[in-house]
């Protein structure tokens, strides 16, 4: 369990970035080395570790929220995102720093997930390949023809392809394909099919402001949605989410696991929920959004007193929240006290 080796199923250790592949997906090939965008000159393993680091503090929302839309799967996001982090590493001493890190790391992680899936569609085939193989040995040594129920419901699954429920080859998951999410609405809510621009008040296309909605769902306790949302969007360690919340690591190691865990297994869909659903998810929403804020304001760790840019983010997802809500006064004097907090970065 992840508890027990001191990683959450991201395979995230306590600083955040080195360790991973807490989760075997198979082995990954090297072909992703030519996904960079321009570099910069060959760099010492040194300094493209810090490059690595501060791209990740700056963007690491984004890049899971990305892959989490490309794949369907919160857990296997973050997971593509570690090993993506690992092939920096590794790549970028040699080749240099990419002009642009985060797009580096959301490309390898998404050739990295289509990796996986046509691994799974092989493997898929192999076992339709013996459970065909065994169904006619049995049928030829039973007498009378008779087969195993399970052998002719294995065979009949795979043979028809829905040997596997890992999101499909084609990248579709339980949320559409990994194109724009398949909303419709650019940025703001407004229109992009069409040749309209049609504003919709319940449409904000905000990768971020997706994830911490599915990392709110109401199927996991409120306990499980404060762990995962400060895991996922605030870029949090086990470790600083332990002090925000008073609990163990290993618990909030435990609580991340399951969480990922049940949102796979419950198939929740990518997306901001209809406006009937926001009530059962607002107080969670408010709740993590101003814990990441405190992060920024007051670090639990690092040499800096604050993290404005952690602090940031949490007011930019309350300004979304009060576009989507326009008339939820709770959220507006969310955005009011992190606002009146924020002029202490001034």
């Amino acid at each position: 369990m992840a508890a027990e080796s001191g990683t959450d199923e991201s395979g995230v250790g306590g600083d955040g970035i080195i360790e991973h592949g807490a989760i075997e997906h198979g082995t990954f090939g090297d072909a992703h080395a030519a996904t960079a965008p321009t570099t910069t000159t060959t760099t010492t393993p040194v300094e493209a570790a810090v490059a690595v680091e501060t791209v990740w503090r700056a963007e690491s929302a984004k890049i899971v929220a990305t892959l989490a839309r490309f794949t369907g799967d919160v857990g296997f996001a973050e997971d593509l995102a570690q090993d993506a982090v690992a092939d920096a590493l590794a790549q970028w001493p040699g080749s240099g720093i990419p002009s642009n890190g985060a797009a580096w790391l959301t490309t390898v992680g998404k050739r990295k997930a289509i990796d996986a899936w046509r691994r799974q569609e092989r493997l898929d085939t192999r076992y339709g390949a013996m459970a065909r193989e065994l169904l006619a040995e049995q049928i030829a040594s039973t007498p009378g023809g008779g087969v195993s129920s399970d052998i002719s419901q294995s065979a009949d699954a795979y043979g028809s392809g829905n040997g596997s429920d890992s999101g499909s080859s084609s990248g579709s998951g339980s949320y559409g394909s990994g194109g724009s999410g398949g909303s419709g609405y650019g940025a703001g809510g407004y229109s992009t099919t069409g040749g309209t621009n049609e504003w919709n008040p319940d449409e904000i296309d905000d990768d971020v402001l997706r994830l911490v909605f599915v990392a709110c769902h109401p199927v996991l306790s409120r306990d499980a949605q404060v762990c995962l949302t400060l895991r996922v969007v605030g870029g949090l360690t086990t470790e600083q989410i332990a002090r925000a919340v008073l609990v163990p690591v290993a618990t909030v190691q435990q609580r991340i696991v399951r969480a990922k865990r049940i949102l796979r297994a419950a198939k929740v869909p990518f997306e901001v929920p209809d406006r009937i659903e926001f009530a059962a998810r607002l107080d969670a929403v408010l709740e993590v959004v101003y814990l990441i804020f405190n992060e920024g304001y007051v670090a639990t760790s690092g040499d800096g007193w604050g993290r404005v840019d952690v602090a940031a983010e949490a007011l930019r997802l309350g300004l979304l929240l009060g576009q989507l809500m326009p008339r939820e006064p709770e959220v507006h004097a969310l955005v009011a006290l992190m606002q009146f907090q924020s002029s202490r970065f001034d």
